[in-house]
C-alpha cells in the first residue's frame, strides 16, 4: 500500500542518470497499467494505492472493478466515529446507518442485535486480541450469508437504537442526545435546543441536495444558522429581512433556487451519465404487477427467436437452444408414418371409410 506517485520536477529529471530515468518510468508504467487494469484502487478517503482485493475493499457489484471504492479501513473509521486508529470506537447506530446507506447496504436491526450481543459475550473472554467491533461483525455476515444476497439499503429492517458508549460495551442510547452530540461538534457553542434545531435542519438539508464538498457541507451549516437566526428575530418581534437575505445569498451559492427541488439541483450539478447511474441506483423501475409482467410474451419470444435461433446456429447446446427446440416442435406438422405391419385395410378405412360409407348409402336409397 502507498500513496500516488507524483510527478518530478523538470530540474530533478535533468539531474537524473539514464539508467536512474528508465528505472523510474519502468516503475511508473507499470503503476499506470495495474491502476487502468484496476489492479491497484486509490481510496478517496484515505489517498492510498492499495491492491483490489477483499482483503482491502468490500465487494460492490455496482462498480466496474467490482469493489466499493472507500477502504476497509475508512469504512471502520466513519462507522466507528474515530479520526486516528488509537482513538477509542465510538459507533452508533446512526454511524453504522449512515456508513451502510453510502454502500447500499441494507441495516437489518435483528443482525445488528445479534452482533452487539456477541461482542458483549465476548468482553470476559478477552485474551488481549482485538475484537470485532458489532460492524465488522455485521458486514462479515451481510456479505457472506446467501439470505442477504441482494439487498440493499431500500430493503432495510429498523427497529430500537444502540450505541457504543465506550469500547468495551454497547448500550442503548437516546438518539436526540445523539443528534445534540453531532450538533455540538458540528456548531460549536449552542444551547442543546438550539443544537437539536440546527443538526437536524442540516441533516435535513444534505438528505434532499447534494453535499459532496467540503464547502457545500460550511455553505449548509451557515445556511441552518442564518435560519434559525432569521426564525428567532421574527419570533421576538424583529426585522429578519438581513437574515432572510442571507440565506437566498447562500442557496444562490449553493445553486439552489427557492421553486427548485432536490433533482432540480442534482440535474444543475451532474451530467447526464451520472444521473442515470443515480437514478438506477436510488430508484430504479420497479417490476411490473403480474398482470403487466409479460402479457405479450415478449420475452419469450425474443429468447426463442433471437437467442435460441441464434445459439441453434452455432450448434451452442445451453438453455436457449433448449427453449427453442421444445417451442418449435409444437408448431412443427409432421407426416404420419406407418409401419410395414399395420394393416392396410384400417388405414384406408380409417382415411376413406366414412366418405365411402356415406357415398354408398346415398346410392342405396
Amino acid at each position: 500500500m502507498a500513496y500516488i506517485r507524483e510527478a518530478k520536477k523538470p530540474d530533478d529529471v535533468k539531474k537524473m542518470k539514464i539508467s536512474d530515468l528508465r528505472n523510474e518510468y519502468n516503475a511508473l508504467a507499470e503503476r499506470y497499467t495495474r491502476i487502468t487494469k484496476c489492479d491497484d484502487l486509490v481510496c478517496p478517503s484515505c489517498g492510498r494505492l492499495k491492491t483490489a482485493k477483499k482483503e482491502n475493499f468490500y465487494a460492490d457489484g455496482n462498480t466496474i472493478h467490482g469493489y466499493f471504492p472507500v477502504c476497509k479501513e475508512c469504512v471502520f473509521r466513519d462507522a466507528e466515529n474515530i479520526e486516528k486508529p488509537t482513538d477509542p470506537p465510538r459507533e452508533t447506530k446512526i454511524s453504522v446507518q449512515r456508513v451502510l446507506r453510502k454502500m447500499d447496504k441494507p441495516f437489518i436491526e435483528s443482525l445488528y442485535i445479534s452482533c452487539v450481543n456477541s461482542y458483549n459475550n465476548e468482553e470476559s473472554n478477552d485474551s488481549g486480541k482485538s475484537k470485532m467491533l458489532p460492524f465488522q461483525r455485521y458486514m462479515s455476515q451481510i456479505c457472506s450469508l446467501p439470505a442477504y444476497k441482494g439487498k440493499t439499503w431500500e430493503n432495510s429492517e429498523y427497529g430500537e437504537k444502540y450505541s457504543v458508549s465506550r469500547p468495551e460495551r454497547i448500550e442503548i442510547v437516546d438518539e436526540d442526545q445523539e443528534i445534540i452530540k453531532r450538533g455540538r461538534k458540528r456548531f460549536g457553542a449552542y444551547s442543546s435546543e438550539e443544537l437539536y434545531q440546527l443538526e437536524s435542519a442540516y441533516e435535513d438539508w444534505v438528505s434532499r441536495y447534494p453535499a459532496e464538498a467540503k464547502a457545500q457541507e460550511v455553505l449548509f451549516e451557515q445556511l441552518c444558522i442564518q435560519d434559525m437566526r432569521a426564525r428567532q428575530l421574527a419570533k421576538e418581534g424583529s426585522d429578519p429581512k438581513d437574515a432572510i437575505k442571507s440565506c437566498q445569498e447562500i442557496m444562490t451559492s449553493l445553486g439552489i433556487k427557492p421553486t427548485q427541488n432536490s433533482t432540480d439541483a442534482m440535474t444543475d450539478q451532474k451530467s447526464f451519465g451520472e444521473l442515470i447511474k443515480a437514478w438506477e441506483m436510488e430508484k430504479p423501475i420497479p417490476e411490473p404487477e403480474g398482470e403487466w409482467a409479460d402479457i405479450d410474451k415478449i420475452g419469450l419470444l425474443i429468447d426463442v427467436f433471437f437467442k435460441g435461433h441464434l445459439v441453434k446456429m452455432l450448434n451452442i447446446k445451453n438453455a436457449f437452444s433448449s427453449i427453442y427446440e421444445n417451442f418449435i416442435d409444437k408448431l412443427t406438422v409432421r407426416r404420419p408414418e406407418y409401419s410395414e405391419d399395420d394393416d392396410t385395410e384400417a388405414i384406408f378405412d380409417e382415411i376413406f371409410g366414412n366418405k365411402m360409407n356415406e357415398e354408398f348409402a346415398s346410392d342405396d336409397e
